[in-house]
């Protein structure tokens, strides 16, 4: 079985969430998404998710805390998702599987969004 794992991160400071757009190299390309990936064979959920948050973002994933929110068992396997919290918003750099980024509130979202981003998005406003 597959497994990986996402996180939402949410600025403190500014209650906006950070999304990225997905490259032609992912699954659903051209839609904004969380940060996500595959976990390896010898990895425990939380590290793999630290690993692919620094490869998409190349930030020190220690800057967000995370929260693990939900796991949704599915066709293509298991997903831990998480929802992460930082202090004050970053400017990632992307790898190849995005082309885009931003900080964006619940009001102001982007199009169009990864299946269910819109829903996990609505329900973390008001944590």
């Amino acid at each position: 079985m597959e497994v990986s794992a996402g996180v939402l991160v949410k600025c403190k400071s500014t209650n906006k969430f950070l999304l990225i757009k997905r490259s032609e190299l992912c699954s659903e390309p051209k839609t904004w998404s969380l940060v996500s990936g595959g976990i390896e064979d010898h990895e425990d959920i939380v590290t793999g998710l630290k690993r692919e948050v620094n490869e998409e973002l190349q930030i020190d994933p220690s800057r967000i805390t995370y929260n693990l929110k939900n796991i949704e068992e599915g066709e293509h396997g298991r997903f831990y998702y998480f929802l992460g919290f930082t202090d004050n918003e970053f400017k990632p750099t992307l790898n190849e599987e995005n082309t885009d980024w931003g900080w964006f509130d619940k009001t102001e979202l982007p199009s169009p969004l990864f299946p269910n981003t819109d829903k996990k998005i609505e329900a973390a406003w008001v944590t």
